[in-house]
């Protein structure tokens, strides 16, 4: 998108919270867009994010995920605002969210205590977000799209949809996907009534989380995902991208996720949304032509595969186009 002057910026931000505003500061953090620390009259601080119109309509949908994560008691940033076509931004779609100090969880996970303090902080912030009730299943929370009482309709409304891309990108060879494909179809069938829907950020890793000095969880961000999944959803970056690179973090995470009982079928459950969204990230990443991040899919994919009977000998090399 065309870069935004800090004094559009100034003035975007003045006109939605209906306060001056000051010391316009570009942030470099987040993909695709732009994000600016703008101070209001009385000194609270926002962060302001701009992206794409065309994604505006799923933003909104999420918008109130900040709202049931901040309930819940999970630490999460307020929106303050959201405009799908914001003037002074040449139209660019603007959220402003309350500023949370934090720092990148990787400079304080050193050590042993830093690591079970930061995961285990997730796990209970994650517990709690996954406790909040809703009606349905949907891939938009705000009731605009497709709702289904049972998660197994609504996989079956998904896969079509993944199916598509991977037919359009020659993600994976006919039987290789055909054998996928059918695999998660028989795991929603198996866990469908053991699976209750709730609000899932579907983005969780070091990049969508801040840490406080002492390596505490400061906040889970960028909620512009959310979607009611089944909970076992925001454990597929975290266990791809996250808990390799620090021993002892996942056992934190789980003990303070699961402090009592693991919910009824986790494991089949955890098994099919790796599935479902690896398989949908390495259709992407190939769409776009990221080679290098389609390979890091591919390569998780094959782990899961291997780990599961069902699939251990399937083919999951990149096609040749």
């Amino acid at each position: 998108m065309t870069a935004v002057a800090a004094k559009a910026v100034l003035a975007a931000a003045a006109r939605a919270l209906g306060s001056e505003t000051s010391d316009a500061a570009r942030v470099p953090r987040g993909w695709g867009g732009q994000n600016w620390r703008v101070t209001a009259d009385g000194g609270e601080r926002f962060l302001v994010k701009f992206g794409d119109p065309a994604s505006a309509e799923k933003w909104s949908a999420a918008s109130s995920a900040y709202d049931l994560a901040r309930r819940a008691g999970v630490p999460a940033p307020r929106l303050a605002a959201f405009e799908a076509h914001c003037p002074e931004a040449g139209g660019a779609a603007m959220r402003l969210l309350t500023w949370v100090d934090g720092v990148e969880p990787a400079s304080v996970l050193r050590g042993d205590a830093a690591v079970g303090r930061f995961f285990g902080d997730l796990g209970t912030a994650l517990r709690r977000l996954h406790a909040i009730d809703l009606e349905t299943f949907s891939s938009r929370l705000d009731g605009s799209a497709p709702v289904f009482a049972r998660w197994t309709g609504y996989v079956a409304y998904r896969l079509p949809q993944v199916a598509g891309r991977v037919a359009a990108t020659d993600a994976f060879q006919p039987a290789a996907f055909a054998a996928l494909a059918g695999r998660i179809t028989d795991l929603a069938e198996r866990v469908s009534a053991a699976v209750a829907p709730a609000p899932c950020h579907r983005d969780l890793y070091l990049d969508n989380l801040l840490a406080t000095p002492d390596a505490g969880l400061a906040a889970l961000v960028d909620f512009d995902g959310a979607e009611a999944w089944d909970p076992a959803v925001d454990l597929v970056k975290l266990r791809w991208q996250v808990f390799p690179r620090y021993p002892g973090a996942r056992a934190a995470f789980e003990a303070a996720y699961h402090p009592a009982d693991v919910p009824p079928r986790w494991p089949e459950r955890v098994e099919l949304v790796e599935l479902l969204e690896l398989v949908n990230h390495v259709a992407n990443a190939r769409a776009v032509g990221d080679r290098g991040f389609e390979d890091l899919g591919r390569d998780r994919l094959t782990q899961v595969c291997r780990a599961s009977a069902a699939l251990e000998t399937v083919d999951l090399a990149r096609p040749v186009r």
